[in-house]
């Protein structure tokens, strides 16, 4: 996804330059930004899950 993201901004420049032709490209860009730290953040609370339930299992193996 960030690929996509960086070909965009190299085709269209930067996405604060004012009076950009390309509105629709940016919205995209902003929405696959908002996509891209969701996803992120869902990655990231599935793997603390998964850390705390290896953990979990280590105590209870240790005991």
């Amino acid at each position: 996804m960030n690929n996509i993201v960086e070909e965009i901004d190299q085709l269209c420049g930067p996405a604060w330059k004012v009076g950009t032709r390309n509105e629709s490209l940016y919205r995209e860009i902003a929405r696959l930004r908002l996509e891209k730290k969701h996803i992120e953040s869902k990655f990231f609370n599935i793997k603390k899950e998964h850390c705390d339930q290896m953990n979990r299992n280590l105590e209870i193996f240790n005991h």
